[in-house]
């Protein structure tokens, strides 16, 4: 299929296939987990069309080389115009199943429009996104459930959630985890110095406010007054001019690097010594996963998915409190006492084995075929 890529409101989709809808696709963890779902169905001969309310995002971008990628490049998604636009799409395209990434407005209008136009069968996967353009959709999007029975959550955690809060019997949703495409470490492939004079910390997330980097940077800031360190912060986005003052104002602008966003993840995560996530938000971070499956060793937030996936701090340090002098406490004494090169690798091959790229892809072929009308 040839690339395409549109910016305007008055079109026509390719017909037929499965339309997938989101607000932007900034740089992130879900939006680079969607582009390889997308790029392997596309793979598996389902035609795909991308559809963004807003402008397609630098994933988008990317993603319009190899996909035919529309955005329809709304400032505001606020306005009841998005709902006819999005009917004319799905009337004139003969969509059989719509994907509805989980931006708030994204899943308002698809949802709707989507039972307007038919009822056509809808999908959209369980994260934590703060995207949308208006977070008051929250509400609208649970009376909206019934219209979209068909959820993908991506862990226990989020299964609980969902039949408590929102009191969803079981058949709503079906777990698929997010995939790690990390070949397995060995007993140990260490590529740090065995005496190196300072304590190089990473951090992959984008640069924005539900990360809270600017938690990270008072807490290296502290971290860093016991002993020498560096911060390499890979990913990018709205925040690092703001981040960027903070270093000044810390005194920690050399000791910090904005790295930006990289396609070397996976050749640099081996080089760290530890692994920092201070998220507000999260669901089931690939970056930890990456991490883990790198056998590098890791401090987080107890957000989404991540007590989980570090066994309820058995496997890693979770933070107690939202105090980053506390939290700064908390890593010496993890420092002090790091799990064994060998505990890592066995770790991150357990992380591996139970996250392979083929399984998810199997898993969602076997779900959209089955809504798609291919059973």
């Amino acid at each position: 299929m040839s690339a395409r890529s549109i910016r305007h409101p008055d079109f026509v989709c390719k017909a037929g296939g499965i339309l997938v809808l989101a607000s932007t696709l900034k740089v992130g963890g879900g939006e680079l987990v969607l582009s390889r779902l997308l790029l392997e169905l596309q793979e598996q001969g389902l035609g795909l069309t991308l559809l963004t309310l807003k402008e397609a995002g630098p994933v988008g971008d990317e993603l319009a080389r190899q996909c035919t990628v529309i955005s329809m490049g709304l400032r505001s998604t606020r306005s009841p115009s998005v709902l006819w636009h999005l009917l004319k799409v799905l009337r004139s395209g003969n969509y059989r199943l719509v994907y509805i990434q989980d931006h708030h407005d994204c899943l308002f209008w698809g949802r709707l429009a989507a039972a307007l136009a038919g009822f056509i069968p809808t999908v959209s996967p369980v994260h934590n996104s703060a995207q949308g353009d208006l977070r008051a959709f929250r509400l609208y999007n649970r009376l909206l459930l019934g219209l979209s029975p068909n959820l993908v959550t991506l862990g226990p955690w989020q299964e609980e959630a969902l039949r408590r809060r929102e009191c969803l019997p079981e058949g709503f949703w079906q777990t698929i985890p997010n995939p790690v495409d990390l070949a397995p470490v060995g007993e140990q492939v260490n590529l740090k110095t065995a005496a190196r004079e300072r304590l190089v910390i990473g951090a992959v997330a984008a640069l924005r406010p539900e990360k809270r980097h600017d938690l990270m940077l008072e807490l290296v800031a502290v971290l860093g007054r016991s002993r020498p360190l560096e911060l390499w912060l890979i990913g990018d986005g709205e925040m690092r001019e703001i981040l960027t003052k903070q270093c000044d104002a810390l005194g920690i602008s050399d000791s910090v690097h904005f790295l930006g966003r990289r396609d070397d993840v996976a050749d640099l995560l081996p080089r760290l010594d530890l692994f920092l996530l201070t998220s507000s938000e999260e669901a089931l971070p690939l970056c930890i996963l990456e991490a883990i499956a790198a056998a590098v060793p890791v401090a987080a937030t107890p957000r989404g998915a991540i007590p989980d996936l570090l066994a309820q701090g058995r496997r890693g340090l979770l933070f107690s409190g939202e105090d980053p002098s506390a939290w700064a406490r908390q890593l010496d004494i993890y420092l002090a006492n790091l799990p064994s090169p060998e505990e890592l690798a066995a770790w991150g091959r357990e992380i591996v084995a139970a996250h392979t790229p083929a399984k998810f892809t199997s898993s969602y072929l076997e779900l959209l075929g089955y809504l798609g009308g291919e059973r």
